[in-house]
């Protein structure tokens, strides 16, 4: 277990600072195409950086930027749906940003019209990475002691890694949102 976790420790790293040497060059060939608006894009700081610190389970490696690339109904055949193809359509500009020190949302959509947004707006302080579930299944819990996010819903985690760059995440209101590592 201790190989393992360091494997994907190192992993994380290389990950980073490839992620870090691929935006560098991006921008020094003139290339901002990949680049995220500034105004909607979070910004990293030392303490909510990726990298796992000594000791840190692996699910610490949810640390990050996360752009929403997808967003669906979980179950577009349910009676009960909060959210419409243009509502829908404007997810896909969110960010989730987790570090060690808050996880939370942010993107034009809940910044423009907060009311209809409004499950996104709420942050978690301090969130700590736990193991939910299988399958790389993670739950944050925030200083206060509440999840972040919603119930598990039928066993299904919230927030389920799937590899190194890809997050799927499960919101209030029946809405799954597929995420890819930013940073």
């Amino acid at each position: 277990m201790i190989y393992r976790t360091a494997a994907v420790v190192a992993g994380a790293l290389l990950i980073a600072a490839c992620a870090d040497n691929t935006t560098a060059d991006n921008a020094a060939a003139g290339d901002n195409a990949s680049a995220a608006p500034a105004s909607t894009a979070p910004v990293a700081t030392p303490a909510d950086t990726a990298t796992l610190a000594a000791g840190e389970p692996v699910q610490a490696a949810i640390y990050g930027q996360w752009q929403v690339t997808q967003a669906r109904l979980t179950d577009p055949s349910g009676r009960v749906q909060a959210y419409g193809d243009a509502q829908l359509a404007a997810l896909k500009g969110l960010w989730l940003s987790i570090g060690r020190n808050s996880a939370k949302w942010s993107g034009s959509a809940i910044a423009g019209d907060p009311a209809a947004y409004s499950s996104f707006i709420s942050a978690c302080a301090n969130p700590a990475p736990r193991e939910s579930g299988s399958a790389g299944g993670v739950e944050l819990t925030c200083a206060d002691g509440q999840r972040f996010g919603p119930p598990d819903a039928d066993g299904e985690p919230t927030l389920q890694l799937e590899g190194d760059d890809n997050l799927t995440v499960r919101w209030f209101d029946g809405v799954t949102l597929e995420l890819r590592r930013a940073s």
